[in-house]
């Protein structure tokens, strides 16, 4: 069920160095029920709704972690993420791509395209949190072994 907040009756935002998840999900009802259980969790979330516009916002905020379906309209998961990995600021973040494609040459794809992890539709939100949170963690052990 999507939540209708009015004023007054606002649910406190993550604090601002919560890392920033993007969500790329043309399902509107999915993506707000997503992306409420993610800022309830303590992330902070974008949403877009196809994968043009997912472009458009990881280009303007730069998220900590972009999760996509592979079925968009526009560009599907797999080009989006295509076209990530090939831009300098797009090499390192992590994706995770949820589908509901069943078969391994469609996850080996997603895989050589340059996504890191992917969960099968539908998703068990305990384990999207643990995909995340893995994901997140080797992204910050990767960068600290740099400095």
């Amino acid at each position: 069920a999507v939540s209708i907040r009015s004023a007054g009756m606002e649910e406190p935002e993550p604090a601002g160095d919560a890392p920033l998840l993007l969500l790329a999900e043309d399902d509107r009802v999915v993506a707000m029920a997503v992306a409420d259980s993610l800022r309830h969790h303590g992330y902070r979330v974008t949403v877009a709704e196809c994968g043009a516009t997912a472009l458009t916002i990881f280009a303007e905020q730069q998220p900590d972690l972009l999760i996509l379906d592979v079925q968009m309209p526009n560009l599907s998961g797999l080009e989006v993420v295509r076209r990530l990995r090939a831009l300098p600021e797009g090499r390192d973040v992590p994706i995770l791509v949820m589908t509901a494609y069943a078969y391994e040459q469609d996850w080996l794809m997603l895989m050589e395209a340059g996504a890191d992890a992917y969960l099968s539709k539908p998703v068990v939100f305990a384990r999207l949190v643990e995909q995340i949170e893995t994901l997140l963690s080797h992204a910050g052990s990767s960068e600290s072994a740099l400095e």
